[in-house]
């Protein structure tokens, strides 16, 4: 389950005798690759200077502890310390960290499901009542691993489908898994895309000001399980 296969994905366009054009996707057999370990992984070009060398594929396979390896050509062991850290139930993102050229950050946004397995329930096949976070994480200062930077409080996004959506927070199935800015990564708007109840999509923007209010500093060397506080019971 935490093995995920990967291909690259071509687009070409052609033009028909009457001058139409079509975009037409395709992928090759020949460039199939694996990427382990880890749940709705999400890939980063990093060193993407093109005046230097080209950028290295990567990817970010689980949030918490911030675990990120090579693609090619084979995967990384440099962060499998990182995996015998304790983990929080925090996992899965879009499926490419964004850019954040005026931080030298990455943006991702991960979800909260209960309960964490994957048992049948009243409410769904799998997971539900998802709540999201977005985080960033950066590179070390010594330019090595790479380290979770900043982290939001858990939300939800307000319901749009349900018959009275006054009486609901959200629906019980959110899943995030796109986003991409439109203008400045500073006061620009970015675009999230979720599905919800596993049947339809949505889009929505927000405000780039507003994320990063949202985003907390991370102290150093911490992960997101230290940053999780206790429930208290009355």
């Amino acid at each position: 389950y935490e093995n995920q296969v990967q291909n690259p994905v071509y687009l070409e366009k052609t033009e028909d005798e009457f001058g139409h054009t079509s975009l037409h996707a395709y992928i090759k057999a020949s460039e199939t690759f694996v990427v382990c370990c880890g749940r709705n992984i999400a890939f980063i070009s990093a060193n993407g200077d093109s005046s230097q060398d080209p950028p290295s594929l990567k990817a970010l396979t689980w949030v918490d502890p911030v675990t990120v390896v090579d693609v090619e050509p084979k995967p990384s062991k440099k962060a499998d310390k990182n995996i015998q850290k304790e983990r929080s139930n925090i996992h899965g993102t879009n499926g490419w960290m964004l850019p954040l050229p005026a931080t030298n950050e990455y943006l991702g946004i991960a979800h909260f499901h209960r309960p964490e397995d994957r048992k049948k329930s009243e409410y769904a096949l799998h997971g539900h009542h998802y709540t999201h976070a977005f985080f960033t994480i950066t590179r070390q200062e010594n330019g090595g691993e790479f380290k979770l930077k900043r982290l939001s409080n858990e939300f939800l996004f307000r319901a749009i489908l349900e018959s009275d959506p006054q009486k609901t927070d959200a629906e019980t199935i959110q899943f995030s898994s796109g986003l991409d800015i439109n203008g400045s990564d500073v006061d620009g708007k970015l675009l999230i895309s979720y599905g919800i109840n596993d049947c339809e999509g949505a889009t929505f923007f927000v405000d780039m000001k507003v994320v990063h209010k949202m985003l907390l500093d991370v102290p150093e060397g911490n992960e997101v399980n230290d940053m999780m506080a206790q429930i208290s019971t009355r």
